[in-house]
């Protein structure tokens, strides 16, 4: 409310010439388009002039006519928007294709962990590098590996969103594996690490929906089919965890690896069968109501094969393989079907 309130004062002077130091700083993007939209009016006459200094580079990209950098108090370039946009882009890949860039060409580099972007002349770029104008140097530009570098990003913040749970559970998870030890039932052991493996990418879910995660993450340059696809991602690295510290656990019990490829097999291709029918109805119904229709589809027809098997007889292929193989099948059939959803749902 303070800048818009000295933004109101310095136009109220009708000033042939604005100076604003940082003008949209602070203001929400609702906000700071409309004040984009004042300074444009202002200088429609063309006979009026704004000097504005920002660190907002797509508010620059709206407004201005030319653009002045400055690094460590001296100018280091000056030109007309539009030609600074025709004659330069922005080009990230990884640091082996960056290589590839004529050094004595490069404006700038900045280096990341998996990437580096820099600026370049469109005309000296090396053909087949995927490249985008230098006006949008906020936003990110892909070589090979952009979906990859998306997808370890919407991992690792499940990952990290999830760091109290995952504490939690691996407390639980010692206690399991006590009992499981006692018992000497690698089986209780397997079918725990299952049911977390389950969770994980509800509480995913769930906290995205808490957090309005979707409509946020959809201005950045992610899509709805990345989004979709990070929870399968996610549900898949908790199945291989699961798969390893179960076969860990069966083999110092004393288990073959018959029995044990046998017994882990099956109970993670029923992991990725339950996994593969509550997705599509979280991404439909949401968290909340997702659960109570996940009770009803999933949940208790398995009880009541469970509890009354021979009411509800349940025949199983002959072979762990071709389970887990349908596993894999009805999977990928899901995650097409939470794409579809994803890409018709209003957030």
């Amino acid at each position: 409310m303070r800048m818009k309130l000295s933004i109101a004062a310095a136009l109220s002077h009708d000033s042939r010439l604005l100076l604003l130091d940082e003008a949209t700083s602070g203001l929400d993007p609702v906000v700071r388009d409309e004040m984009l939209d004042v300074l444009r009016d202002f200088i429609q006459d063309e006979r009026r002039s704004v000097l504005l200094s920002s660190h907002i580079i797509s508010d620059l990209e709206k407004v201005c006519d030319y653009v002045t950098f400055l690094h460590k108090g001296r100018l280091f370039l000056s030109e007309p928007k539009d030609e600074l946009m025709d004659r330069y882009v922005m080009a990230k890949a990884p640091e082996a294709e960056l290589r590839r860039l004529d050094p004595a060409a490069v404006v700038g580099v900045r280096a990341g962990r998996f990437w580096g972007r820099g600026a370049h002349p469109a005309q000296r770029l090396p053909a087949g590098m995927a490249h985008q104008p230098a006006s949008t140097a906020g936003a990110s530009c892909s070589i090979t590996s952009r979906r990859n570098i998306e997808m370890k990003g919407l991992l690792m913040k499940d990952l990290l969103n999830l760091k109290q749970t995952i504490r939690v559970w691996a407390l639980l998870l010692a206690l399991f594996i006590v009992i499981g030890f006692a018992q000497q039932s690698p089986v209780y052991i397997s079918s725990m690490l299952t049911v977390m493996v389950l969770l994980l990418p509800v509480n995913a879910l769930a906290y995205d929906e808490n957090c309005k995660w979707d409509a946020y993450a959809l201005t950045m340059p992610v899509t709805r089919r990345d989004l979709a696809l990070s929870k399968y991602l996610l549900a898949l690295v908790g199945a291989g965890a699961m798969a390893l510290l179960s076969a860990v656990c069966a083999l110092m019990m004393g288990a073959t690896p018959d029995e044990v490829f046998s017994t882990i097999g099956l109970l993670l291709a029923a992991g990725l069968c339950m996994i593969s029918i509550m997705l599509p109805l979280l991404f439909r119904f949401g968290v909340q109501k997702g659960r109570m229709v996940m009770i009803v589809v999933v949940l208790l027809p398995v009880a009541l094969t469970v509890m009354f098997p021979e009411v509800f007889p349940v025949a199983l292929p002959a072979g762990t393989g071709w389970l887990f193989l349908a596993a894999l099948v009805l999977l990928a059939c899901s995650a097409l079907a939470s794409v579809r959803v994803c890409e018709h749902k209003e957030y």
